[in-house]
């Protein structure tokens, strides 16, 4: 994960994604840096208000 500021990050791997939304971290922009595949759910966290997932030309698989 690169913590681009206290509300921006970008992540590479499903681990780091989970992280980004599941923990009360203030993160409200994610960045995605390569495609990522789920093998299980994400819960975002009830604290986050506002979260945008920007995955231009990058996708999310879920399995």
């Amino acid at each position: 994960m690169n913590i681009i500021n206290n509300k921006t990050v970008s992540v590479a791997t499903s681990s780091e994604l989970k992280e980004g939304l599941e923990n009360n971290n203030g993160y409200e922009y994610i960045y995605l840096e390569s495609d990522i595949t789920l093998k299980s759910g994400i819960t975002i966290n009830s604290k986050k208000s506002k979260v945008i997932i920007n995955g231009t030309y990058q996708n999310i698989t879920i399995l």
